[in-house]
């Protein structure tokens, strides 16, 4: 019997830009969505080093109902300030 696993990963950051929206050849929509995430420590000469580093998401693999409501919400909800209604 085959069972199928569900993988979650959680990224916190900011949006390095604007999620783009393309259509698939068959009509479907899928989000690109841009995420900054930066790193700071203290290096061994007591000196502040940051590193940013850029992780690209293509949430399309998998359900395309799920690739669907992902690219709505980027449309809706990315785009838009997320405190203000409408």
């Amino acid at each position: 019997m085959t069972t199928r696993g569900i993988n979650r990963a959680t990224v916190l950051g900011y949006l390095g830009r604007d999620p783009r929206i393309t259509t698939t050849v068959n009509g479907g929509l899928r989000a690109h969505i841009s995420i900054a995430t930066t790193e700071t420590w203290q290096n061994e000469n007591d000196e502040t080093v940051e590193r940013t580093d850029c992780i690209r998401l293509w949430p399309s693999v998998g359900s395309p109902k799920l690739s669907v409501i992902t690219a709505e919400n980027a449309q809706n909800c990315m785009l838009k300030d997320p405190c203000k209604p409408g």
